[in-house]
């Protein structure tokens, strides 16, 4: 069975904090990666990741390993760790999964489906708002958008 995951990647440190999560599409720092009988399958074989962090999967039994800053956890390692520190995120349609973290980003994965991504900054996560890939703010169940500098300002 395909995995469909998300990961963030910095490949310059300039990228860090720049991402134009405003664009339509998914932006060149996060990129859509594939799990095909336990193998990683990379968009584009020429890109070079650096801490790759994997969403967890919605399947119990599929798990791997990671490195991160030079140290191996799984991906339920991960999940379990930021989930005790933080209260799932709900708007007007349920419960956001706390799926995996990522130096200053958590990523949470709308539950049962393949197409709903949504990240915020750790030191923002108070706030209880997350931020979809198109610019989205989620705040309780309110949904506000922003332009790219606005919401890059409130990250």
């Amino acid at each position: 069975m395909s995995l469909f995951l998300v990961a963030l990647s910095w490949q310059k440190e300039s990228d860090k904090n720049t991402i134009d999560s405003s664009m339509s599409e998914i932006p060149e720092s996060v990129a859509k990666i594939e799990i095909v009988d336990g193998m990683l399958s990379f968009p584009n074989d020429s890109m070079m990741y650096d801490g790759i962090i994997a969403l967890s999967s919605m399947s119990s039994d599929v798990r791997a390993e990671w490195e991160v800053d030079n140290n191996f956890e799984s991906m339920q390692t991960l999940c379990d760790r930021i989930t005790s520190e933080l209260e799932q995120v709900e708007d007007e349609e349920g419960f956001y999964e706390v799926r995996s973290v990522y130096d200053d980003f958590v990523f949470f994965w709308e539950p049962n489906t393949n197409d709903q991504a949504f990240y915020v900054p750790l030191d923002k996560m108070f706030y209880s708002q997350v931020v979809d890939i198109n610019g989205d703010v989620k705040v309780g169940n309110e949904i506000r958008s922003y332009k790219s500098d606005s919401l890059m300002n409130r990250i």
